[in-house]
């Protein structure tokens, strides 16, 4: 498997760094940090993995961002790649789409109960 250009959107820290890795599950879930992932693609292109249990698992620090364009905030981190190729193998962000997340992302500040 080869390595593809991605995102890592990391909210707890507010940071976005450019990484290269395999696309393998489990390289998924150690940089997210998680056991179950789930992912969708935006109307950008870009495909976000992101933790599928992130909600549920409790005890953990929340921590969340959104995009121009989403309905609603993700919380936890993500990783942005290129859109699936045609045997849905992840293909890697080309530098226009990388441009675009950071300039549509924003951090969501989190309302003190």
């Amino acid at each position: 498997m080869k390595k593809v250009k991605a995102l890592l959107i990391d909210p707890f820290q507010r940071k976005v760094n450019a990484i290269e890795f395999e696309p393998t599950l489990e390289n998924f879930y150690q940089l997210i940090g998680c056991n179950c992932i789930a992912g969708f693609t935006d109307s950008s292109g870009a495909s976000f993995t992101y933790d599928d249990e992130y909600l549920i698992t409790g005890g953990r620090e929340l921590a969340y961002c959104i995009m121009d364009d989403w309905d609603y905030p993700m919380g936890g981190r993500l990783i942005a790649t290129g859109a699936p190729d045609e045997e849905g193998e992840c293909t890697g962000l080309t530098e226009a789409q990388a441009r675009d997340i950071c300039q549509r992302l924003h951090w969501v500040e989190l309302v003190p109960k």
